[in-house]
């Protein structure tokens, strides 16, 4: 006969070990201040959220060819929060369209960098303030050690 004991220890026991394997997904705000995005940098996991807040006269949009290739490009509505999910590992450099002029742009690094030296080749035939975002998010990986 199974002592109750026992088994209730066992099937909390494989619950736990069950739930400690798997990841909650995160959100990370990030909020439009004036004309620059505030972090310029987010560091996520695949499967966190991203959120932009505060957008009252911007957007946000992916920029073609400086996200991982197998991911997915977005474009939010003028002046409306938007949030997407990010699964592929990679750097995602981004941009508010009618302030790019002014530097609005920024970078998300989600899990490995996989595709920095990527990045690397195309980045320089790309606007100052992309150049500016992706030379700090260069700094902001190094000084984490991904």
């Amino acid at each position: 006969m199974v002592n109750i004991k026992s088994a209730l220890l066992s099937v909390t026991l494989i619950l736990a070990l069950t739930f400690s394997a798997i990841t909650i997904a995160q959100t990370h705000i990030i909020k439009s201040i004036g004309t620059a995005f505030n972090p310029i940098i987010v560091f996520a996991e695949p499967g966190d959220t991203i959120t932009w807040i505060n957008m009252p006269a911007h957007n946000t949009k992916s920029i073609n060819g400086l996200i991982p290739q197998a991911a997915k490009p977005w474009q939010s509505q003028m002046g409306q929060d938007f949030s997407v999910t990010l699964e592929e590992e990679g750097i995602y450099l981004y941009e508010c369209n009618p302030h790019l002029s002014f530097g609005m742009a920024g970078a998300i690094v989600v899990g490995e960098p996989k595709n920095l030296a990527e990045l690397e080749k195309k980045v320089n035939y790309t606007h100052g303030a992309i150049q500016r975002v992706f030379r700090k998010t260069k700094e902001a990986i190094a000084t984490t050690g991904q």
